[in-house]
């Protein structure tokens, strides 16, 4: 815990929550970063001498907070770390659920749970924060872990500490350093940290908030320069997540599959979207004829066939999406795949180049775009699932809070409607399952992804329009719940495992004023989904 001329009522109540905890085995460093109030580090040196898990560091001037908390780091004995601010509050089953969740996973490196936001005046949740599991991509953009979070020490010596010239944004950069040696970062879906919002204290801070973000972008840059990835960096003001744009140094092939069957005025608003507002030179599209019969749209294939970049191949049996992609997959010579369907329309130009800057990262295999339906509105940011019943539900997420359709992430699936693959992924996984011919095939191959190790992520930057249903009519219930049937029992209890959209498993309760003072807290009644 950093302190700095600290209020100290709330630093009182943030001491007695450590006090509070349920899990006893633990300490508290404390590093005051040279306050000018004697009455914070008096309070602080109460506290030490009233309870001796309680330590604490005085620095002689103040240096920052990076700086502040390597000088807590120090006096730590602890295995693991966590990071609470001097006016937030630790739930009193805190560290024991940190605690649960370690002695189950003796590999973690990282956990973190969710959070919610309080008023101090009215002492009631304004905001909760519910977070997904971790997600490498949505990290880059921003740090979504935040508090409460406990880190492996060894491993956080290992990457150097805090980094003191990015004050404000340490705890994202040494998230993003961590995120670069491990993936075993666990997540629990309850509110284990109440971060304090008073506005008169906050609207004091409004100058720190901007170093920080300028600390930010500076943690972002470093990252990608440590990957050896080249991009540019930018704070959007409005949604304050970092944008980051990749410049790629190859120009790899990327083939773009499109099947279809007749209806050329679909096929043609599809091809000529994409050559009129593609800025990506190197792909070749190739189209999979699943025995058209439109003569209109047979004269429009040999019209477009002087342009080198395009071959039809054909697929004379009946419909099965599935096989379709799978034999264009064969003959194309892209080293990435780029899946499409005929009733889209490209309104993007540097689509291409958003989802390859994603897709060329190592632990990337699958990106989806954002689609828009024709009125504009969102109609996929991403794949959730749900079972229902016996019936497998997937749900395009167009709704996701804390500007989910804006946000590069990772998510369970994303739609085959426009997917992009490493041609890498593609053979380890074994292509689309061809058991499933007309649904769920695209959830199912990035599932089969995900238990290859690599992850499924989408992208807000690439966006085209989807004209949903228009290229083979309304779907029949027999063969979805056939489909359903199938990859349910492929699947089993993975399904429900939806980690990137946990569903609450904790209720707020209580009265706030009672807890602060240090009285129990009244237990719900019912849980609220």
């Amino acid at each position: 815990m950093p302190t700095y001329n600290s209020d100290i009522k709330y630093l009182e109540q943030a001491i007695n929550s450590c006090v509070q905890q349920e899990y006893g085995c633990w300490e508290l460093c404390i590093c005051d970063d040279g306050s000018t109030d004697k009455s914070v580090t008096d309070k602080i040196r109460e506290w030490c001498a009233k309870d001796a898990r309680i330590r604490a560091v005085f620095a002689e001037k103040n240096e920052g907070v990076g700086a502040a908390s390597n000088h807590a780091l120090k006096i730590c004995d602890g295995e693991y770390v966590g990071f609470l601010d001097d006016d937030d509050i630790l739930d009193k089953s805190c560290l024991m659920e940190v605690v649960r969740v370690l002695m189950q996973n003796p590999d973690a490196k990282v956990v973190y749970s969710d959070e919610t936001i309080i008023d101090t005046v009215t002492n009631r949740m304004i905001r909760v924060i519910r977070k997904p599991d971790f997600s490498p991509d949505r990290l880059l953009n921003t740090n979504y872990i935040n508090h409460f979070t406990v880190v492996e020490k060894k491993v956080l010596d290992e990457c150097g500490g805090f980094d003191p010239t990015l004050s404000g944004a340490q705890d994202h950069d040494i998230l993003l350093k961590i995120s670069e040696k491990t993936d075993k970062f666990y997540h629990i879906p309850k509110f284990l940290y109440f971060l304090r919002q008073d506005s008169n204290y906050v609207a004091g801070k409004n100058m720190a908030k901007s170093r920080a973000f300028e600390a930010g972008l500076r943690a972002v840059r470093n990252a990608l320069e440590r990957r050896g990835l080249q991009g540019t960096v930018k704070l959007d003001k409005k949604s304050f997540l970092y944008r980051v744009k990749y410049i790629l140094a190859k120009q790899p092939k990327v083939s773009i599959i499109i099947p279809f069957k007749d209806k050329p005025s679909l096929l043609k608003r599809c091809l000529e979207s994409i050559f009129k507002r593609t800025s990506y030179r190197n792909i070749e599209i190739v189209l999979v004829d699943n025995k058209s019969t439109s003569p209109t749209l047979l004269r429009y294939l040999k019209s477009q066939m002087s342009d080198s970049r395009m071959r039809v191949i054909q697929y004379n049996k009946p419909f099965n999406y599935a096989t379709i992609n799978n034999d264009a997959a064969r003959v194309a010579g892209g080293e990435y795949l780029l899946f499409l369907n005929n009733d889209t329309e490209v309104i993007s130009p540097h689509w291409i180049e958003e989802m390859l800057g994603i897709c060329q990262q190592r632990h990337v295999g699958v990106v989806g775009a954002k689609l828009l339906f024709p009125t504009k509105k969102v109609q996929h940011a991403g794949v959730s699932m749900v079972k229902v019943r016996d019936i497998l539900q997937f749900y395009n997420i167009s709704d996701d809070p804390d500007n989910g359709d804006e946000i590069v992430k990772n998510c369970i699936a994303v739609t085959g409607a426009c997917m992009m693959v490493k041609r890498e992924t593609f053979e380890k996984v074994g292509g689309f399952d061809e058991k499933l011919g007309v649904f769920f095939n695209d959830t199912d191959f990035c599932l089969s992804a995900r238990e290859k190790g690599y992850f499924v992520a989408y992208t807000p930057y690439a966006k085209l329009i989807h004209y949903e249903g228009s290229s083979r009519g309304a779907a029949e219930d027999r063969l979805m719940k056939e489909n359903s049937g199938y990859i349910s029992l492929k699947w089993g209890d993975k399904l429900s495992e939806d980690t990137y959209h946990n569903p609450p498993k904790q209720l707020f309760w209580g009265d706030w004023a009672a807890y602060l003072k240090g009285k129990p807290v009244r237990k719900p009644s019912s849980h609220v989904t």
